[in-house]
């Protein structure tokens, strides 16, 4: 948290102004989570396992020599659903607690992703540059000069709200000043990848017979495979979690061929499938998060992964989210993988 609010602090401050907010900030984020982790661990802290009791009566008899055993057991066909409460460790709750927090993310961001990484990259592809006349080159850099202008005169408005923001005096006044400054931050932002990505476009288009031709074509072929693994995910969580009789899963699906990989000698092959499926699972979760602040960046701040382009906070922002939405992907895969990652 330091280094993410160290980096996500004014750059026109001084050293020790940054530092001191930073530290502020943790500091406060500390003692947030250390509140809402002791009072939920003390009233939280059990662990409920649904389980089906079932009541019998066994009658044992035993032959005077000892040689023989028999036992008659009368049981109940019809069992009882209750629960197994248990207290659980501090480490344990920790694990729970965040695998709350990851699954909020993961629920979000995953599901989204699955959709968003092969819709963009056939995206890529249908909206690839093309070639075009002069004029057409022309009338696309009148554009472009005409966002570019609008871009900057945003850009100067936004720097004077903030400083507007940094003259207020009362705490809930600077807050709400901050806060509306950080909507129009995030939707400037927006506007501004936008232009980069026409300009991008614009620049290929430019010099079109020194691009690559086969790069959309490669991106139209991965955005095909990417589907079908998607598709496969899917399929994958109904049968596996949605779809169940009797408590149990519809159709075991990838289980029956993880586990017969595991069983014959090709057991590093159903290991690296599984590592791929759920490598991907976590890169639909890193790419719903950038579709998501896309579209809604006054709700939430954006941090976009950009080659060559990355700023230090979005890399730590992301990594954190890699890591807190990975404890609710581990719990995911041993759900809907339940047969092969049994043992």
């Amino acid at each position: 948290p330091f280094a993410i609010f160290r980096y996500e602090g004014d750059e026109e401050a001084g050293f020790f102004k940054q530092i001191g907010s930073a530290l502020c900030y943790t500091l406060a984020t500390v003692i947030f989570f250390g509140l809402v982790i002791g009072i939920t661990y003390t009233f939280l802290s059990d662990a409920s396992i649904p389980i089906v009791s079932y009541s019998y009566d066994a009658a044992v008899m035993v032959s005077s020599t000892g040689a023989a055993v028999w036992t008659t057991v009368e049981a109940d066909p019809q069992g009882i659903e209750t629960s197994l409460n248990i207290d659980v460790s501090f480490p344990v709750y920790i694990m729970a607690f965040f695998s709350f927090i990851g699954w909020i993310f993961f629920l979000f961001f995953g599901g989204l992703g699955l959709f968003a990484i092969p819709m963009d990259l056939i995206n890529d592809f249908r909206y690839r540059p093309k070639k075009k006349s002069q004029r057409e080159l022309m009338n696309n850099k009148k554009d472009l000069q005409a966002k570019a202008g609008e871009l900057l005169e945003l850009g100067q408005t936004l720097k004077k709200n903030q400083e507007r923001a940094g003259e207020e005096t009362g705490f809930f006044s600077k807050r709400r000043a901050e806060s509306k400054l950080n909507r129009d931050r995030n939707k400037y932002k927006v506007a501004v990848m936008a232009f980069e990505k026409e300009f991008e476009i614009y620049q290929i288009e430019e010099n079109f017979n020194a691009s690559n031709p086969i790069i959309p074509f490669l991106k139209l072929l991965a955005g095909i495979v990417c589907f079908i693994v998607s598709l496969i995910w899917w399929i994958q969580v109904l049968v596996a979690a949605v779809i169940l009789t009797n408590g149990f899963p519809a159709a075991d699906f990838l289980n029956n061929m993880l586990v017969s990989l595991s069983e014959g000698s090709a057991a590093f092959v159903g290991t690296a499938i599984f590592a791929f499926l759920c490598i991907y699972l976590l890169w639909a979760v890193i790419k719903g998060n950038i579709k998501f602040g896309l579209k809604i960046p006054f709700l939430f701040s954006l941090h976009p992964m950009k080659r060559d382009g990355t700023l230090m906070n979005s890399f730590l922002f992301n990594l954190w989210l890699l890591i807190v939405s990975s404890i609710a992907c581990v719990q995911f895969v041993t759900n809907v993988f339940s047969s092969y990652v049994r043992l």
